[in-house]
């Protein structure tokens, strides 16, 4: 599986899924959205991955859509949405679907930003 935009491995049962667009903050684009599919298939259908763990490099996790990948699809921009849009919630059923417990390794930011008790 060629990844543009992810890192993937699996070790002693766990995948580790590492997001790896650091310098545009881990934006989604059609590219990630296409490896985070593919990634979720991957760990869908390998019975050897017991557990995931999703982390990121650099500061952000994940900053949302690419605006910038938006606006350069200029006129283009609804197929492009809907291209990436099938695939990213096609890895996001994926990872609701699946039994195989994730484990996100975000920032103190990000546990600030949530409810108290919801990343314990």
């Amino acid at each position: 599986m060629e990844l543009e935009t992810i890192r993937y491995d699996v070790r002693e049962g766990v995948a580790h899924i590492r997001f790896a667009r650091p310098e545009e903050a881990n934006a989604v684009n059609p590219i990630f959205s296409r490896d985070f599919r593919a990634v979720m298939l991957a760990v869908e259908f390998d019975n050897a991955v017991k557990a995931v763990s999703v982390t990121a490099e650099g500061p952000v996790f994940c900053a949302g859509g690419d605006l910038k990948a938006f606006h350069a699809a200029g006129e283009d921009l609804p197929k492009l949405a809907s291209d990436m849009l099938i695939d990213f919630h096609g890895a996001i059923y994926k990872m609701n679907r699946t039994p195989k417990p994730f484990v996100a390794g975000v920032s103190r930011a990000m546990k600030k930003a949530l409810p108290r008790g919801s990343l314990a």
